[in-house]
């Protein structure tokens, strides 16, 4: 999760579809270790539909963590 400078210590900057290039290094890896498809074999076409599966899983796993937080927090 990346911070968003200049708010709070819990505010967090979502990931999105836009951040396809940002990304890449962290996607990559995320290709490789849990689908065993390295970035560079895989054409233009499937790598961005693969990103956009990488995002909705971490938004899941952002929004689970948030729940979390909040739940421990009342």
């Amino acid at each position: 999760m990346d911070k968003v400078k200049g708010h709070g210590k819990n505010d967090f900057k979502e990931i999105s579809k836009d951040d396809y290039f940002s990304k890449n290094k962290e996607f990559a890896t995320w290709s490789k270790d849990e689908n065993g498809k390295f970035f560079s074999d895989l054409s233009s076409e499937s790598a961005r539909d693969l990103f956009e599966k990488w995002v909705l899983q971490i938004a899941g796993e952002e929004a689970s963590m948030k729940d979390r937080f909040v739940s421990a927090h009342r």
